[in-house]
C-alpha cells in the first residue's frame, strides 16, 4: 500500500514529461513554418500584401516555377514569349547571387548587363558549382564568394544548373545590353 502513491506519482511525472516534449516539438514546428520570408528583415512584400505571408510566398513560388519551366523545342512563339515575360517579371537587378542550402538560389532570376561582374555567395556548407552555356562554370567554396564576369552568347534568359546537373535549371541570368 505504501508503494502505490509513489508509483502513481512516477506515472504522473512521466506522463507530464511526455506531454511537454510533444508540445515542444509541435511549437518548434509552428515557429519554423511561420517564419517571415527573407532573412534580412525583408518584410516589405508582406506589409504590401496586408500581412498575408502565405499568399506572398505562394505567388513568389508560382512565378519562380513559371520562370524555371522552360518551353520545349517544339514550343510555339507565343509560349516562348509568355516564358520570356514570366522571366522578365521576376528578374532582380542585383550584383550578388546567393546559393542557399540544397542549391536554392536567391534571386531565382538575376538581371545582369552583358560585361558586368557578379558576386556569387555560397551560404551552403558544401562547395557548389554553377554551370551555364557550353563550357562556363564557377565553383564557390562553402561559405565563400567568387566574383566574375560571366560571358553570354545571347541576351535574354540564360539558365544555369547547380553541381553539374545541367538538365535542371536552378536559376536564370536575365542578360540585357
Amino acid at each position: 500500500m505504501n508503494g502505490e502513491p509513489v508509483e502513481n506519482k512516477n506515472k504522473l511525472v512521466n506522463a507530464g514529461i511526455i506531454v511537454l516534449v510533444f508540445a515542444s516539438v509541435v511549437l518548434a514546428y509552428f515557429i519554423y513554418k511561420n517564419s517571415f520570408p527573407g532573412e534580412n528583415g525583408e518584410v516589405s512584400q508582406v506589409v504590401k500584401n496586408g500581412g498575408n505571408v502565405g499568399e506572398v510566398a505562394n505567388n513568389e513560388q508560382s512565378d519562380e516555377r513559371a520562370a524555371l519551366s522552360f518551353p520545349g523545342p517544339d514550343a510555339s512563339p507565343q509560349e516562348r514569349e509568355q516564358h520570356s515575360m514570366a522571366v522578365a517579371k521576376i528578374a532582380q537587378d542585383t550584383d550578388i547571387l546567393v546559393i542557399k542550402q540544397g542549391c536554392k538560389i536567391q534571386p531565382v532570376v538575376t538581371k545582369i548587363k552583358r560585361g558586368d561582374s557578379i558576386t556569387i555567395r555560397n551560404e551552403d556548407s558544401i562547395n557548389r558549382t554553377l554551370s551555364w552555356g557550353p563550357q562556363q562554370r564557377v565553383t564557390v567554396p562553402a561559405y565563400g564568394e567568387e566574383k566574375l564576369v560571366p560571358v553570354f552568347s545571347t541576351t535574354g534568359d540564360n539558365r544555369y544548373g547547380c553541381n553539374l546537373v545541367e538538365d535542371r535549371a536552378v536559376g536564370i541570368f536575365y542578360v540585357v545590353e
